[in-house]
């Protein structure tokens, strides 16, 4: 186990401040590192030798993290900022329009999650591809395949995972509201926390697990969802996935040790 790393003994204010803020997010500092763009081992320089933080590691906090530039470096409050006021006015359109607080539909609340992660996979898994052919490696492979396969059928897959959710966690049937009630009143309980639980399920489904869930601060929100649902779900979903991504690693190494021109 590595020893955690001993701060020097007269930080600058600056590193200091950095310093307080993942020790009460809980954040680690390799993760944290790796989110904004260092190395763990520049990261932790940054506290051994007891250097200031600078502007453009500053930058990068407040983008990835909401901590604001200027409390970084001189302490001026307040300390976080809301990204939104950074966005244009197109990007606000999109946020509002798309808001699951603002409008509680299966649109905002199922098909968009579920678009923008399908995405997501699909890039990953183009990333994937670029990496293969960029090393030489025969389009017919079996892997790439596998990767292609992966990258055409993710909505598909996702689409059954909702499906999968309607018929673990069926809504209760409720008295005919007419079309004015139930537009009036919006969402049941029951229809909203199915909703709530297949949006934080395909959120989880993006993120490392190395780092915190959107699940995990449901509870803390108010936020009526399945727990147990989602996180059964997203390991048996991810399976496959993580088994391609080590695939993927192996072949590159493979490839690496086959290729001399490699350890010029």
């Amino acid at each position: 186990m590595a020893r955690p790393t001993k701060n020097h003994p007269k930080l600058p204010d600056s590193t200091k401040r950095l310093s307080e803020f993942l020790d009460e997010r809980g954040i680690q500092r390799k993760q944290f590192a790796v989110e904004i763009g260092m190395s763990p081992s520049g990261l932790n320089s940054i506290f051994q030798r007891g250097v200031a933080i600078t502007t453009v590691q500053a930058k990068a906090i407040e983008y990835k993290y909401g901590v604001n530039e200027t409390w970084l470096l001189n302490g001026e409050e307040p300390k976080m900022i809301d990204q939104q006021d950074k966005l244009n006015l197109g990007e606000r359109w999109l946020l509002k329009s798309t808001s699951p607080d603002s409008v509680p539909t299966e649109i905002t609340m199922v098909i968009v999650p579920l678009t923008l992660v399908g995405e997501y996979f699909r890039f990953e898994a183009q990333q994937l591809m670029l990496k293969l052919w960029a090393r030489g490696l025969d389009l017919n492979e079996k892997l790439f395949k596998q990767i292609q396969d992966w990258h055409n059928d993710i909505h598909s897959k996702l689409k059954g995972e909702w499906a999968q959710l309607k018929d673990d966690i069926p809504v209760k049937l409720t008295e005919d509201r007419g079309f004015f009630g139930s537009f009036a009143q919006g969402p049941t309980p029951d229809q909203l926390r199915q909703w709530q639980t297949i949006r934080y399920y395909f959120m989880d489904l993006t993120i490392p697990e190395e780092q915190p869930l959107p699940s995990s601060e449901a509870k803390s929100l108010g936020i009526d969802i399945d727990l147990s649902w989602i996180r059964v779900r997203r390991e048996k979903f991810l399976k496959p996935w993580k088994e391609l991504l080590l695939s993927v690693e192996r072949k590159l190494a493979e490839v690496k040790d086959d290729n001399p021109l490699d350890e010029i």
